[in-house]
């Protein structure tokens, strides 16, 4: 299983041409994403709509309805931090590092998740 960090998926919502070929190769099953990295993308678009001008609200509150539907599309892997090669990492730090979807899969096992720690 492939877990993408926020930057990823923010390419994915673009439309990224290096990603999209990704895609053809890798299995939409095995791609998810860890529950910090949803936390982390709706808790911005929530910021922004909240704090929007009546001017800005409209589109604020519309890129808020778009990332729900597109992080609906996701498996979400509930951890509070994953096992990457030989470190645990915390969701507390997770938010400020990048996964490179390339080399940090779990190669077709489930990802390792810690709860309550």
């Amino acid at each position: 299983m492939y877990l993408w960090d926020a930057n990823i998926l923010r390419h994915f919502g673009h439309g990224h041409a290096t990603l999209r070929l990704y895609l053809l190769r890798v299995p939409w099953t095995e791609i998810a994403l860890p529950s910090v990295v949803v936390t982390e993308v709706l808790r911005g678009r929530c910021e922004f709509a909240l704090k929007a001008t009546p001017a800005e609200a409209p589109l604020a509150h519309q890129r808020l309805l778009d990332t729900q539907q597109m992080l609906a599309q996701f498996h979400i892997v509930v951890c509070d931090g994953i096992l990457m090669g030989d470190a645990y990492v915390p969701a507390s730090r997770m938010s400020s590092m990048t996964i490179d979807f390339a080399d940090h899969s779990t190669r077709g096992r489930r990802p390792h998740t810690m709860k309550g720690k």
